[in-house]
């Protein structure tokens, strides 16, 4: 009979299973002999099913089999809750060495859980967005002066160019920002709003509360966060409203087409007011050319493209990029996929997506595992230490006839039961002090929750046991291997020539040291950011967002008839809040530079400290093309008499009249001084 026709070899595994084994041989074998002589009276299928029919209907005899391993099961389960209630009333019984090892192991556990959270949430941004895998922003290397610049931007047209030019591109965005007076009904608030192509809405998975995918796809249309229909329009609902915005001389009225949901607390980057890139270009007479500049393009390519297959496509554009700009041209274009797109933001000028570098939180991780196992350690010797109220226990246990194996097995479920509520100790202090301290320092709000249920599973479950070996195995082995006979007798030297007790308490105190000058070293660090000379003077400062400059003179008229203020100053951009560049021409070179454009008194306001020269005053009119730099402008152009030297910007020259000491414009750039 050939191999198809076997009796089912489950439905067999299910009989051993009901059956106890004296039993099963002979019930299997009467099964066999009527499949048997099925196959020759109804066939090979029929005869299968009733084989399983028969297996199945055998389940009622469960209760014939017997439950011997069942009884052994629960023997030692009782012998485990034993072992744990010894272990709670040692812990009762020596209240002072219990609390200090939950203590220290739960502050370790605590501070190691906020730093597992911090890097599992930068390592999962943007992971909610189903086709990552296949998303790419296309940065470009900049060719500035004798360097080159890492910008997260690129020519407006290239999403186009690709979009068109190549077969293995699925969907491709440009993203402009633009700043835009916002109004619905007497509600008037500036808006950073976003024009991209209709296609951004399938690239990405952002949730829709309401309106579809293709809401930007006509002329006219808006999609805003929950958010900013909240802000808005309250409770009534914004579909199919009116907004209109006012980009410097222009307004547009726009039709809300879509909301977005809650985004996702992974989101690197979270879009407020997405318009259609049709809008932007209708801002402007000029038709399209390569020196417009994007914010971002995204490129979604098709399943099994790679990005070196677009080397000719991409060398085109640089080619008629740098045709049309030779002053400042593109050295190359870099593909950055979104899974690491976050992490690569502090390298790239103007990012949209923003995270922490790796390195960052794998070092935070990295001190908290240390400050771990320095708990760890430090449970280790007070375990070993408190060993020593112990031994007759041991012995007793031992002459009674106990193993080793038994008494292992009770001490380390005791530092399992240690470790278990050290755990529990951990999560609360994580949750109620240490997560809501980390959230007062962090650029974002990190909520108490992992990126998985897996994950936060296997965290804890790892964590439980790695605390429970690490801090509980070596005490545990130590202790059981002592001999009756030595410690009833009294010769038991305890600890006399344990070496590795001294590599321990040596190791231990290395890391101690360690983490006492690590300590030392970011308090130091904190205080040093704190005193840091900013180059103004930040205090008694109030800083006012207009939405339309005609409101600048109204605002000043009535600053100068109050006696508590004592300077005003107004400018185009301000410093750490809008820090707009421009390029600019010196000695048939083009350069980049952050931009202010000022009125007389807002340097003063600021508390400038001028270098030499001088600063703005009333006389001067904006015929007079006049311009005041920082140090760092002099020192990267290679100025030692900077006063007096012109360059051009807007196809006018101006003339430095003064130096100013260096102003940071962004929070911890120390080194990133513009």
């Amino acid at each position: 009979m050939s191999e198809t026709y076997h009796s089912p070899k489950w439905a067999r595994t299910l009989l051993r299973q009901i059956y106890d084994e004296e039993m099963a041989d002979e019930i299997i074998g009467d099964f066999e002999e009527v499949y048997k002589r099925r196959l020759q009276e109804d066939g090979p299928t029929s005869a299968r099913f009733k084989y399983w029919r028969d297996a199945i209907l055998a389940l009622r005899n469960l209760g014939l089999r017997k439950r011997k391993p069942q009884k052994a099961r629960f023997q030692f389960l009782q012998m485990l809750s034993n072992y744990v209630v010894v272990s709670l009333r040692m812990m009762r019984r020596n209240p002072g060495s219990s609390l200090i090892s939950i203590l220290g192991l739960s502050t370790a556990i605590g501070c190691t859980i906020v730093a597992f959270l911090w890097a599992d949430f930068q390592s999962h941004l943007d992971t909610f967005h189903q086709k990552g895998g296949r998303i790419y922003q296309v940065t470009t290397h900049k060719i500035e002066g004798e360097g080159i610049v890492k910008s997260a931007g690129s020519p407006l047209m290239l999403s186009q160019v690709l979009r068109e030019g190549h077969a293995g591109v699925e969907r491709a965005a440009a993203v402009k920002i633009m700043s835009g007076h916002f109004k619905v009904g007497t509600q008037v608030h500036t808006e950073r709003v976003m024009f991209t192509d209709p296609s951004f809405l399938q690239i990405f998975d952002f949730p829709m509360r309401s309106g579809n995918k293709g809401a930007l796809s006509g002329y006219g249309q808006v999609v805003l966060s929950e958010e900013m229909a909240k802000k808005y329009f309250g409770e009534t609902n914004p579909l199919n409203q009116t907004v209109s915005i006012k980009f410097e001389r222009e307004v547009q009225n726009f039709t809300v087409a879509g909301v977005f949901s809650r985004f996702p607390e992974n989101a690197s980057f979270q879009p407020a007011v997405v318009l259609p890139l049709s809008n932007y270009l209708s801002l402007n007479s000029d038709p399209l050319s390569w020196s417009d500049w994007s914010e971002a393009s995204f490129v979604l390519t098709k399943p099994g493209i790679t990005t070196d297959q677009f080397d000719e496509i991409l060398q085109s554009a640089r080619q008629a990029y740098n045709l049309q700009n030779p002053l400042i041209s593109i050295d190359r274009f870099e593909w950055i996929p979104l899974v690491h797109l976050a992490s690569r933001s502090q390298s790239l000028e103007r990012p949209l997506a923003r995270g922490a570098e790796r390195s960052d939180y794998m070092a935070m991780l990295l001190t908290a595992v240390l400050m771990l196992v320095l708990a760890c350690f430090n449970y280790m010797n007070v375990a070993v230490s408190s060993a020593t109220k112990r031994l007759r226990e041991v012995a007793i246990r031992k002459t009674m006839g106990g193993n080793r194996r038994s008494i292992l097995m009770q001490f380390l479920i005791e530092h399992l039961v240690i470790s278990g509520l050290a755990l529990f100790a951990g999560v609360l202090l994580s949750y109620f002090l240490l997560l809501p301290g980390f959230n007062t320092i962090a650029p974002v709000a990190l909520p108490f929750a992992f990126s998985s249920w897996s994950a936060a599973f296997a965290f804890f479950v790892i964590l439980w046991l790695s605390v429970t070996i690490a801090a509980g195995a070596y005490p545990a082995f130590y202790i059981s291997r002592f001999q009756p006979s030595t410690i009833l007798a009294g010769k038991q030297r305890f600890g006399s020539r344990n070496y590795l007790s001294r590599a321990l308490l040596t190791l231990q105190l290395f890391l101690s040291f360690t983490m006492v000058i690590g300590s030392l070293v970011f308090t130091d660090n904190a205080l040093f950011v704190k005193e840091l000379d900013w180059g103004y003077t930040p205090d008694h400062l109030l800083s006012v967002r207009l939405t339309d400059p005609t409101q600048y003179d109204l605002l000043v008229a009535q600053a100068q008839a109050n006696d508590a203020i004592s300077s005003i100053g107004g400018s185009k951009g301000h410093l750490g809040v809008s820090n707009p560049s421009l390029e600019y021409a010196y000695l048939d070179r083009q350069f980049r530079t952050l931009y202010y454009d000022v009125s007389p008194g807002y340097l003063e306001a600021l508390g400038a400290v001028v270098q030499e020269g001088q600063l703005f005053d009333d006389q001067l009119t904006s015929n007079d093309q006049q311009v005041v730099i920082n140090q760092e402008f002099a020192r990267k152009m290679g100025w030692d008499d900077p006063l007096g030297k012109q360059i051009r910007f807007d196809e006018q020259l101006v003339t430095v009249i003064g130096i100013v000491g260096n102003m940071r414009h962004a929070f911890f750039s120390a080194d990133d001084v513009r």
